[in-house]
């Protein structure tokens, strides 16, 4: 089973939830694109990407490409906040978007990747 995308508008901010397999490279770029995309019709900038029900973890050369990737697409407009499961947290794909312009950051708590969408900063 691939994944499925599924985006929401949210009075802030894009609600993005990732559901099954991880498909690979190709097909999770193409969710980061269509993210964008969203993005721009709903002229919403601030996005939430759980991927806490997503089997499996993504290997460690496909968040190097999806970081490169999540940069070039992205750029510096859209802020990402990715909600993942504390075991697969590696920082790896946020270090590498984030070393190449993008503004990404990965949590395991719901309440403080909204809090960081909101004001861009860090808390503690």
């Amino acid at each position: 089973m691939a994944t499925t995308w599924q985006i929401e508008e949210r009075d802030t901010y894009l609600y993005v939830q990732v559901v099954g397999s991880y498909g690979g490279v190709d097909e999770a770029a193409a969710g980061l694109t269509a993210i964008v995309e969203r993005c721009r019709a709903a002229q919403r900038w601030r996005v939430l990407i759980d991927i806490t029900a997503m089997a499996g973890g993504i290997p460690p050369r496909d968040r190097f490409l999806l970081g490169t990737q999540a940069a070039r697409v992205w750029g510096q407009r859209v802020r990402a906040a990715f909600l993942a499961p504390p075991e697969q947290i590696t920082h790896f794909f946020e270090n590498v978007a984030t070393n190449n312009g993008a503004a990404v950051q990965v949590f395991a708590d719901r309440a403080a990747a909204l809090a960081w969408l909101e004001t861009g900063r860090l808390a503690g």
